[in-house]
Protein backbone atom coordinates (compact mmCIF):
# COMPACT_ATOMS: atom_id res chain seq x y z
CA UNK A 1 0.00 0.00 0.00
CA UNK A 2 1.35 3.70 -0.62
CA UNK A 3 3.72 4.67 1.84
CA UNK A 4 2.45 8.24 3.78
CA UNK A 5 3.60 11.43 1.75
CA UNK A 6 5.23 13.53 5.25
CA UNK A 7 7.34 12.40 8.17
CA UNK A 8 6.73 15.69 10.32
CA UNK A 9 8.51 14.10 12.82
CA UNK A 10 11.88 13.74 11.11
CA UNK A 11 14.68 15.94 13.18
CA UNK A 12 15.87 19.03 11.45
CA UNK A 13 17.77 22.46 12.55
CA UNK A 14 15.41 24.70 13.23
CA UNK A 15 17.64 26.77 11.59
CA UNK A 16 17.54 25.76 8.27
CA UNK A 17 13.64 25.11 9.04
CA UNK A 18 13.26 28.60 9.40
CA UNK A 19 15.06 29.53 6.56
CA UNK A 20 12.72 26.95 4.54
CA UNK A 21 9.83 28.46 6.13
CA UNK A 22 10.82 31.97 5.35
CA UNK A 23 10.76 31.18 1.67
CA UNK A 24 7.65 29.34 1.07
CA UNK A 25 5.97 32.72 2.97
CA UNK A 26 7.24 34.85 0.21
CA UNK A 27 6.67 31.86 -2.92
CA UNK A 28 3.04 31.46 -1.07
CA UNK A 29 2.13 35.51 -2.14
CA UNK A 30 2.85 34.76 -5.76
CA UNK A 31 2.03 30.88 -5.60
CA UNK A 32 -0.65 28.97 -4.72
CA UNK A 33 1.04 26.10 -3.30
CA UNK A 34 4.19 27.87 -2.40
CA UNK A 35 3.74 26.82 1.00
CA UNK A 36 3.97 23.11 0.46
CA UNK A 37 7.73 23.90 0.13
CA UNK A 38 8.12 24.74 3.59
CA UNK A 39 7.05 20.30 4.41
CA UNK A 40 9.13 19.32 1.87
CA UNK A 41 11.86 20.28 3.79
CA UNK A 42 11.13 18.34 6.35
CA UNK A 43 9.68 15.06 4.53
CA UNK A 44 11.26 12.14 3.92
CA UNK A 45 10.04 12.11 0.62
CA UNK A 46 10.77 10.06 -2.51
CA UNK A 47 11.44 11.52 -5.71
CA UNK A 48 8.61 11.20 -7.70
CA UNK A 49 6.51 13.77 -5.09
CA UNK A 50 9.61 15.78 -4.74
CA UNK A 51 9.43 16.14 -8.42
CA UNK A 52 5.62 16.91 -7.94
CA UNK A 53 5.86 19.55 -5.49
CA UNK A 54 8.20 21.63 -8.21
CA UNK A 55 5.66 20.73 -10.89
CA UNK A 56 2.98 22.51 -8.90
CA UNK A 57 4.71 24.89 -7.98
CA UNK A 58 6.14 26.02 -10.93
CA UNK A 59 2.64 25.33 -12.52
CA UNK A 60 1.11 27.87 -9.90
CA UNK A 61 3.14 30.78 -10.44
CA UNK A 62 2.55 30.08 -14.28
CA UNK A 63 -0.90 30.53 -13.48
CA UNK A 64 -2.20 31.91 -10.89
CA UNK A 65 -1.68 34.25 -7.94
CA UNK A 66 -3.09 34.40 -4.05
CA UNK A 67 -6.44 35.57 -5.61
CA UNK A 68 -6.43 32.08 -7.17
CA UNK A 69 -6.22 29.79 -3.91
CA UNK A 70 -9.89 28.73 -3.79
CA UNK A 71 -10.09 28.51 -7.06
CA UNK A 72 -10.94 24.83 -8.28
CA UNK A 73 -8.59 23.01 -10.75
CA UNK A 74 -10.25 22.18 -13.93
CA UNK A 75 -9.66 18.74 -15.79
CA UNK A 76 -7.12 20.33 -17.90
CA UNK A 77 -5.03 21.77 -15.50
CA UNK A 78 -5.09 18.72 -13.78
CA UNK A 79 -3.95 16.71 -16.82
CA UNK A 80 -1.29 19.16 -17.23
CA UNK A 81 0.37 19.14 -13.82
CA UNK A 82 -0.25 15.38 -13.72
CA UNK A 83 1.80 15.13 -17.45
CA UNK A 84 4.21 17.92 -16.22
CA UNK A 85 5.02 15.68 -13.16
CA UNK A 86 5.34 12.53 -15.41
CA UNK A 87 7.97 13.82 -18.08
CA UNK A 88 10.17 14.88 -14.84
CA UNK A 89 10.28 11.73 -13.47
CA UNK A 90 10.64 9.84 -16.71
CA UNK A 91 11.91 12.18 -19.26
CA UNK A 92 12.76 9.25 -21.47
CA UNK A 93 9.21 8.36 -21.71
CA UNK A 94 7.40 10.72 -24.47
CA UNK A 95 3.98 11.61 -23.20
CA UNK A 96 1.01 13.64 -24.84
CA UNK A 97 -2.11 14.55 -24.15
CA UNK A 98 -5.11 13.44 -26.00
CA UNK A 99 -7.39 14.70 -24.35
CA UNK A 100 -8.44 16.03 -20.66
CA UNK A 101 -7.72 13.06 -18.11
CA UNK A 102 -6.01 10.78 -20.71
CA UNK A 103 -2.27 10.73 -21.05
CA UNK A 104 -0.76 8.40 -23.63
CA UNK A 105 2.53 6.88 -22.85
CA UNK A 106 4.60 6.17 -25.29
CA UNK A 107 8.69 4.59 -25.52
CA UNK A 108 10.56 1.80 -27.48
CA UNK A 109 9.26 -0.30 -25.11
CA UNK A 110 6.26 1.05 -23.65
CA UNK A 111 3.19 2.41 -25.16
CA UNK A 112 -0.36 3.21 -22.41
CA UNK A 113 -2.38 4.91 -21.44
CA UNK A 114 -2.98 6.97 -18.10
CA UNK A 115 -6.76 7.49 -17.07
CA UNK A 116 -6.92 9.95 -14.87
CA UNK A 117 -10.65 9.89 -13.94
CA UNK A 118 -10.31 8.11 -10.40
CA UNK A 119 -7.21 10.68 -9.39
CA UNK A 120 -9.23 13.88 -10.46
CA UNK A 121 -13.10 12.25 -9.01
CA UNK A 122 -10.86 11.83 -5.89
CA UNK A 123 -9.52 15.60 -6.13
CA UNK A 124 -12.84 16.83 -6.80
CA UNK A 125 -14.23 14.87 -3.33
CA UNK A 126 -11.49 16.44 -1.00
CA UNK A 127 -9.74 19.70 -2.51
CA UNK A 128 -7.86 20.56 0.51
CA UNK A 129 -5.88 17.19 -0.37
CA UNK A 130 -4.95 18.04 -3.76
CA UNK A 131 -1.26 17.18 -3.24
CA UNK A 132 -1.58 14.17 -1.13
CA UNK A 133 -4.14 12.97 -3.74
CA UNK A 134 -1.67 13.21 -6.86
CA UNK A 135 0.98 11.43 -5.15
CA UNK A 136 -1.06 8.73 -4.25
CA UNK A 137 -1.62 8.22 -8.02
CA UNK A 138 2.08 9.48 -9.54
CA UNK A 139 3.34 6.36 -7.09
CA UNK A 140 0.58 3.91 -8.25
CA UNK A 141 1.62 4.59 -11.71
CA UNK A 142 5.06 4.52 -11.08
CA UNK A 143 4.90 0.25 -11.31
CA UNK A 144 3.99 0.90 -14.63
CA UNK A 145 7.59 1.06 -15.74
CA UNK A 146 8.86 -1.29 -13.79
CA UNK A 147 10.12 -4.28 -15.45
CA UNK A 148 7.69 -7.56 -15.32
CA UNK A 149 8.25 -10.06 -13.04
CA UNK A 150 6.59 -13.15 -12.34
CA UNK A 151 3.21 -13.18 -10.30
CA UNK A 152 3.69 -13.48 -6.76
CA UNK A 153 2.02 -16.46 -5.23
CA UNK A 154 1.47 -15.10 -1.56
CA UNK A 155 0.27 -12.12 -3.24
CA UNK A 156 -3.08 -13.00 -5.20
CA UNK A 157 -5.87 -11.48 -4.08
CA UNK A 158 -9.80 -11.49 -4.92
CA UNK A 159 -11.13 -8.25 -6.27
CA UNK A 160 -15.05 -7.82 -6.94
CA UNK A 161 -16.03 -5.94 -9.93
CA UNK A 162 -18.89 -5.29 -12.39
CA UNK A 163 -19.43 -7.55 -15.19
CA UNK A 164 -19.33 -4.68 -17.30
CA UNK A 165 -15.41 -4.12 -16.49
CA UNK A 166 -13.98 -7.22 -18.02
CA UNK A 167 -15.18 -6.00 -21.65
CA UNK A 168 -13.76 -2.50 -20.89
CA UNK A 169 -10.74 -3.37 -19.59
CA UNK A 170 -10.08 -6.01 -22.55
CA UNK A 171 -10.89 -3.08 -24.37
CA UNK A 172 -8.30 -0.62 -23.06
CA UNK A 173 -5.32 -3.43 -22.49
CA UNK A 174 -6.00 -4.95 -26.72
CA UNK A 175 -6.18 -0.92 -27.69
CA UNK A 176 -2.80 -1.14 -26.35
CA UNK A 177 -1.70 -4.48 -27.51
CA UNK A 178 0.81 -4.85 -29.73
CA UNK A 179 0.21 -8.30 -30.61
CA UNK A 180 -2.81 -9.75 -32.79
CA UNK A 181 -3.20 -11.70 -29.24
CA UNK A 182 -5.98 -11.02 -27.70
CA UNK A 183 -5.27 -10.17 -23.72
CA UNK A 184 -7.76 -11.24 -20.95
CA UNK A 185 -7.85 -10.42 -17.07
CA UNK A 186 -7.67 -13.44 -14.90
CA UNK A 187 -11.65 -13.48 -13.39
CA UNK A 188 -14.56 -15.76 -12.79
CA UNK A 189 -18.55 -14.72 -12.73
CA UNK A 190 -19.91 -14.25 -9.26
CA UNK A 191 -23.39 -13.65 -10.00
CA UNK A 192 -25.05 -12.21 -13.15
CA UNK A 193 -23.75 -8.81 -12.35
CA UNK A 194 -20.78 -9.22 -10.48
CA UNK A 195 -17.26 -10.66 -11.12
CA UNK A 196 -13.95 -12.14 -9.00
CA UNK A 197 -11.11 -10.49 -10.85
CA UNK A 198 -7.61 -11.43 -9.36
CA UNK A 199 -5.18 -9.29 -8.87
CA UNK A 200 -1.81 -8.97 -7.04
CA UNK A 201 -1.23 -6.72 -3.79
CA UNK A 202 1.31 -4.42 -3.83
CA UNK A 203 3.18 -1.52 -1.96
CA UNK A 204 1.76 0.46 -4.42
CA UNK A 205 -1.69 -0.75 -4.82
CA UNK A 206 -3.42 -3.11 -6.48
CA UNK A 207 -2.09 -4.58 -9.97
CA UNK A 208 -4.30 -6.94 -11.91
CA UNK A 209 -2.41 -9.45 -14.57
CA UNK A 210 -3.79 -11.33 -17.97
CA UNK A 211 -4.36 -14.59 -18.45
CA UNK A 212 -0.81 -14.79 -20.05
CA UNK A 213 0.94 -14.15 -17.41
CA UNK A 214 -0.76 -16.02 -14.98
CA UNK A 215 -0.15 -19.70 -17.69
CA UNK A 216 3.67 -18.87 -17.48
CA UNK A 217 3.33 -18.68 -13.80
CA UNK A 218 2.31 -22.40 -13.77
CA UNK A 219 -0.57 -21.56 -11.35
CA UNK A 220 -3.59 -23.43 -11.06
CA UNK A 221 -7.00 -21.94 -11.84
CA UNK A 222 -9.00 -24.22 -9.74
CA UNK A 223 -7.67 -23.68 -6.50
CA UNK A 224 -6.76 -20.21 -7.45
CA UNK A 225 -10.17 -18.38 -5.28
CA UNK A 226 -8.92 -21.06 -2.01
CA UNK A 227 -5.22 -19.53 -2.54
CA UNK A 228 -6.80 -15.83 -2.94
CA UNK A 229 -9.13 -16.13 0.20
CA UNK A 230 -6.13 -17.31 2.12
CA UNK A 231 -3.91 -14.21 0.71
CA UNK A 232 -6.76 -11.69 1.94
CA UNK A 233 -7.39 -13.35 4.78
CA UNK A 234 -3.95 -12.67 5.68
CA UNK A 235 -3.72 -9.22 4.57
CA UNK A 236 -7.13 -7.48 5.71
CA UNK A 237 -7.06 -4.66 8.44
CA UNK A 238 -9.66 -5.03 11.11
CA UNK A 239 -12.73 -5.12 10.15
CA UNK A 240 -15.03 -2.36 11.49
CA UNK A 241 -18.62 -2.32 11.86
CA UNK A 242 -20.12 1.36 11.96
CA UNK A 243 -23.45 2.45 12.34
CA UNK A 244 -26.61 1.48 14.38
CA UNK A 245 -30.22 0.57 14.60
CA UNK A 246 -29.43 -2.35 11.73
CA UNK A 247 -27.82 0.56 8.92
CA UNK A 248 -24.37 -0.15 8.76
CA UNK A 249 -20.77 0.41 7.44
CA UNK A 250 -18.23 -2.39 7.13
CA UNK A 251 -14.11 -0.94 7.06
CA UNK A 252 -11.43 -2.45 5.97
CA UNK A 253 -8.72 -0.54 4.86
CA UNK A 254 -9.90 1.37 1.73
CA UNK A 255 -9.15 -1.46 -0.57
CA UNK A 256 -10.74 -4.47 0.11
CA UNK A 257 -14.17 -3.85 1.35
CA UNK A 258 -16.15 -5.33 -1.58
CA UNK A 259 -13.92 -8.30 -0.92
CA UNK A 260 -15.43 -8.60 2.12
CA UNK A 261 -18.82 -9.69 0.79
CA UNK A 262 -16.31 -13.29 -0.09
CA UNK A 263 -15.99 -13.87 3.29
CA UNK A 264 -19.11 -16.19 4.47
CA UNK A 265 -18.63 -16.05 8.19
CA UNK A 266 -19.20 -12.31 8.38
CA UNK A 267 -22.59 -12.40 6.95
CA UNK A 268 -24.66 -14.08 9.51
CA UNK A 269 -27.67 -11.91 11.97
CA UNK A 270 -25.15 -12.17 14.90
CA UNK A 271 -22.77 -10.19 13.08
CA UNK A 272 -25.32 -8.24 10.92
CA UNK A 273 -28.54 -7.40 13.11
CA UNK A 274 -30.85 -6.16 10.44
CA UNK A 275 -34.77 -6.32 9.88
CA UNK A 276 -35.10 -9.02 7.06
CA UNK A 277 -32.42 -10.78 4.83
CA UNK A 278 -29.30 -8.96 4.64
CA UNK A 279 -28.59 -6.19 1.86
CA UNK A 280 -26.06 -4.31 0.63
CA UNK A 281 -24.69 -1.96 -1.78
CA UNK A 282 -21.14 -1.67 -2.92
CA UNK A 283 -21.04 1.70 -4.75
CA UNK A 284 -17.58 2.52 -5.03
CA UNK A 285 -14.14 -0.02 -4.23
CA UNK A 286 -14.16 1.36 -0.86
CA UNK A 287 -17.68 1.94 0.54
CA UNK A 288 -20.00 -0.83 1.74
CA UNK A 289 -23.36 -0.61 3.05
CA UNK A 290 -25.78 -3.40 4.96
CA UNK A 291 -29.28 -3.16 6.33
CA UNK A 292 -32.04 -5.47 6.21
CA UNK A 293 -35.23 -6.25 3.65
CA UNK A 294 -37.82 -5.39 6.05
CA UNK A 295 -36.49 -2.31 7.04
CA UNK A 296 -37.92 -0.24 4.05
CA UNK A 297 -36.29 3.42 5.13
CA UNK A 298 -33.55 1.99 5.28
CA UNK A 299 -33.21 0.36 2.33
CA UNK A 300 -34.49 3.84 0.40
CA UNK A 301 -31.80 5.73 1.85
CA UNK A 302 -29.47 3.05 1.02
CA UNK A 303 -30.18 3.66 -2.78
CA UNK A 304 -30.30 6.83 -2.52
CA UNK A 305 -26.72 6.77 -0.93
CA UNK A 306 -25.73 4.25 -3.58
CA UNK A 307 -26.97 5.97 -6.37
CA UNK A 308 -24.67 9.02 -5.15
CA UNK A 309 -21.52 7.71 -3.98
CA UNK A 310 -21.74 5.79 -7.62
CA UNK A 311 -22.38 8.68 -9.43
CA UNK A 312 -19.47 10.97 -7.21
CA UNK A 313 -16.61 8.38 -6.15
CA UNK A 314 -13.40 7.34 -7.52
CA UNK A 315 -13.33 3.33 -8.40
CA UNK A 316 -17.08 3.20 -9.26
CA UNK A 317 -18.48 -0.60 -9.16
CA UNK A 318 -22.68 -0.70 -9.16
CA UNK A 319 -25.04 1.36 -7.71
CA UNK A 320 -27.39 -2.39 -7.73
CA UNK A 321 -28.49 -3.51 -4.17
CA UNK A 322 -27.86 -7.40 -3.46
CA UNK A 323 -29.61 -9.54 -0.64
CA UNK A 324 -27.56 -12.47 1.17
CA UNK A 325 -29.29 -15.83 0.23
CA UNK A 326 -26.81 -17.86 2.53
CA UNK A 327 -24.52 -18.55 0.43
CA UNK A 328 -23.88 -15.62 -1.54
CA UNK A 329 -25.21 -12.35 -2.76
CA UNK A 330 -27.82 -12.25 -5.63
CA UNK A 331 -29.21 -8.92 -7.27
CA UNK A 332 -32.14 -7.54 -4.96
CA UNK A 333 -35.28 -6.07 -6.60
Amino acid sequence: MPDEAFNLYKKRSWVAGLLCFFLAFVASHSCTFGILFSFSYFADMSKIFFLFLLTLIYYSCQTGNSKNKNKFISEKEFTKIYSDSLKKYHPEITYTIKQDLEIHAKSNELDFIHYLDNAYTSYKNEPDSFASVVQLYLQSSADLYKQEEPIQKDKIIPIIKDAAYIDDVARTLNANNKTNEPVELVYEKYNDKLVIVYAEDGRSGIAYFTAERFKEAGLNKDSLFDLAMKNLDNILPEIQRNGEDGYYMLTAGGNYETSLILIKSIWSKENMPVKGDIVIAIPTRDLLLVTGSKDADAVNKMRSVAKEAYETGPYQLTPDLFHWDGKKFQPYK
